[in-house]
């Protein structure tokens, strides 16, 4: 074993897909789970999480086993995406595993995707392993689908990531040395996968990178890319990451930066509001850029002062995007 990565002859990877209300989205991802190639002397888990108060995928989940894959369905009724997230970490340890994949149930990836992972891990010695994520948009697309994300290169000595396409050892400890879990307060406000591997960091001094070589493919829904939903979205963010950060750093500490960051967003929110009637003149669509910006300013300042206040706390995994 080196640096936490066993030997390529024993080495276990678990995929987890938590999933809720989205048979559609969910077959997709499935099909594309079923199609991945293991990396040499690897072997490779599915497991399904379906957080319903009743195993509302199981029959699904039951004929993909059938036809390809095995696959592991798991009926988590506890609602919350941190106890479903879990539950694929129980699962992971039941089975043996040594790695932990994760996707989301609106992604996609190629063949190739945990090939590329994998090289990845062994190639920087990390214990946590994140794809690059491209979206997918709606087309029509939506009239506030404005931006899309920049390629991205390597990324060594990340320090916060998410759980939309990743892979990590499966030992990674809590401050008391038992399994790290995701913390269930975030079961429906999110942040959640942040928070596992802030903490990661902090108790197992874990390696984290973001890779080129892999990419996740995740679609987004037009009800993901109205004006309020990313606008909402932003608030969520920045409410969840005031939080987690007075959880580490404390009050004092993390209000200091905060609320720098805080006042310079609604001075970005009213720079972009000037701005616009002149680049309307121009170009609606700059325009409309720069309102889309002022209201994710004013909503990341507003987050930090009520995630400082412990007010207002949103709870944006009540609302179900596709289908």
């Amino acid at each position: 074993m080196v640096n936490g990565i066993p030997a390529l002859s024993s080495a276990h990877i678990c995929l987890g897909v938590c999933t809720y209300q989205r048979p559609q989205m969910l077959i997709r991802c499935l099909v594309a789970a079923q199609r991945l190639a293991e990396p040499i002397g690897t072997r490779l888990s599915i497991v399904v999480v379906d957080n319903e108060p009743y195993p509302a995928a199981a029959e699904l989940v039951r004929a993909f086993s059938d036809q390809g894959r095995p696959m592991h369905y798991v009926n988590e009724r506890r609602r919350g995406i941190a106890q479903a997230r879990n539950a694929v970490l129980e699962k992971a340890a039941e089975l043996g595993a040594d790695w932990v994949a994760m996707l989301d149930d609106d992604q996609l990836v190629a063949q190739d995707w945990l090939l590329r992972m994998w090289h990845s891990a062994r190639l920087t010695f990390a214990d946590v392993v994140k794809s690059t994520v491209q979206f997918e948009m709606p087309e029509p697309r939506p009239a506030w689908a404005l931006s899309e994300p920049k390629p991205k290169g390597w990324k060594l000595g990340l320090k916060i990531t998410q759980t939309n396409g990743v892979l990590f050892r499966a030992n990674l400890q809590g401050s008391d040395g038992s399994p790290l879990r995701f913390d269930t307060r975030f079961a429906l406000t999110g942040g959640e996968d942040s928070d596992f591997f802030t903490r990661a960091i902090a108790y197992n001094n874990a390696r984290m990178v973001l890779t080129p070589e892999a990419v996740a493919y995740e679609h987004l829904p037009a009800t993901r890319l109205t004006f309020a939903a990313q606008v909402y979205r932003c608030y969520c963010s920045a409410h969840s990451g005031t939080q987690r950060e007075v959880e580490h750093r404390g009050f004092a500490r993390t209000a200091a930066t905060k609320s720098v960051k805080s006042a310079g967003a609604i001075f970005k929110a009213i720079y972009a509001l000037v701005l616009a009637p002149f680049v309307a003149l121009s170009s609606k669509q700059s325009a409309r850029r720069k309102v889309l910006w002022a209201g994710k300013s004013v909503a990341t300042a507003a987050g930090i002062v009520t995630g400082l206040l412990r007010i207002g706390a949103p709870q944006p995994y009540r609302t179900i995007h596709g289908s």
